[in-house]
């Protein structure tokens, strides 16, 4: 049975006819394989990588058999064969691999020969069974399988397939780093790919890393818009993956995180006739992204934010004037109701909600002016602000 390892693939150097067999991969690139020597031969995938985002989409990509490998040289057999299965022609034919400027990439992949190797190391030993027990058992196979209805099957199915994916699809791309906050994939157009909302996952630094998408555009190679808590630092971009799944393994859906809801501990006690900043503590704050000590948000990812807030009158400090405000909106604050009756000093509460823009990194808080002609009038514990991510 052919060795299987996950996720790997090299990087082919040079180019090729279609009868070379001694195949040189870029440098290191050799220790990503099993040694045939140690672990039997097995398929790989030759395909264009520059021109195709997989194997699937190359018309002359090939498979061929790893005989052996010695440093970054790899020896295969062209064509590969035994890879159809019951009967099935899979027309694989060696073509050159000498495009100028493409690169040429080799995945471990399962294959018809894989799955014919499952077949024949599972296969029920057949040489011991007598004819009416061959007969019996299909007759029980056939039996089930007419008492399970088709909606029963789709369920099974789809219970298997959640239980053993985590909505990541591996990209064969290669990624460049561009920005903090943007990478481009040379040569291919990948627009289509890379929609606005697409989650990315990646190992950048030596860490993983999760981003959203929020724009992509195509020149002469793709540009991706990336926001994501954390940066990109450099060109050490490996296993990348994408999801278009509401909520992919490991990913922080910003809805559930980036967000807050704060309250007050006491009553808090403001200037008359001035500002005050809210002195707000946050009682559900699952990003880290409130400060309780400088009554800040700091928006962890570039996006709409509502933002909202009330304040209740304390005691007997009569307001004759009060508004809410939000600092730190674009163009300074965003104001909510002016309340002013001078004349009766019948405010019993303001508030304010805004739905604002925040590119990533902006801080954010809320601040009440109350005019109460009391010297130290009081905002009631009582009082309540939050803040939700509303989307891209």
């Amino acid at each position: 049975m052919d060795p299987l390892k996950n996720l790997k693939e090299v990087i082919v150097s040079g180019t090729y006819s279609a009868v070379d067999t001694a195949i040189t991969l870029s440098s290191g690139e050799g220790a990503k394989l099993p040694d045939p020597a140690v672990e039997g031969e097995y398929n790989l995938t030759w395909y264009n990588s520059t021109d195709y985002v997989s194997p699937a989409a190359d018309p002359n990509a090939e498979f061929v058999r790893a005989i052996s490998i010695s440093g970054d040289v790899l020896i295969v057999q062209r064509p590969e064969v035994g890879n159809d299965y019951n009967g099935e022609d899979d027309e694989n034919i060696a073509s050159t691999k000498s495009v100028a400027g493409k690169v040429y990439k080799m995945q471990m992949a399962w294959s018809m020969k894989s799955i014919a190797d499952v077949d024949i190391a599972n296969a029920p030993a057949t040489s011991a069974m007598e004819d009416t027990d061959e007969i019996g058992f299909w007759d029980t196979v056939l039996e089930k399988l007419t008492k399970i209805t088709w909606a029963d099957f789709k369920a099974e199915i789809l219970s298997y397939i959640l239980s053993v994916w985590d909505s990541w699809l591996p990209s064969s791309s290669t990624y460049v780093y561009a920005s903090a906050q943007s990478m481009t994939i040379e040569g291919i157009n990948l627009t289509s790919v890379f929609t606005k909302g697409t989650k990315i996952k990646l190992t950048n630094d030596g860490s993983d890393k999760y981003f959203y998408v929020t724009a992509s555009s195509f020149s002469t190679d793709t540009t991706v818009a990336l926001t994501g808590e954390v940066d990109l630092v450099n060109s050490a971009i490996t296993l990348p993956f994408y999801s278009y799944a509401d909520n992919p393994q490991g990913f922080k859906r910003a809805e559930d995180w980036y967000k807050c809801t704060l309250t007050l501990t006491a009553n808090q006690v403001i200037a008359d006739a001035s500002y005050s900043k809210m002195d707000f503590e946050a009682s559900d704050n699952p990003n880290g992204d409130w400060n309780n000590s400088t009554n800040e948000f700091t928006a962890p990812i570039s996006g709409y934010y509502t933002m909202a807030a009330g304040a209740v009158r304390s005691g007997g400090n009569y307001w004759k004037r009060a508004f809410i405000e939000i600092i730190g909106a674009p163009g300074g604050y965003a104001r909510g109701v002016d309340v002013n009756i001078v004349a009766t000093k019948g405010i019993n509460a303001t508030q304010v909600s805004q739905p604002v823009r925040l590119e990533k990194g902006d801080t954010v808080s809320f601040r009440i002016f109350v005019d109460s002609d009391y010297s130290s009038p009081q905002i009631d514990a009582n009082s309540l602000g939050v803040i939700q991510f509303l989307g891209l």
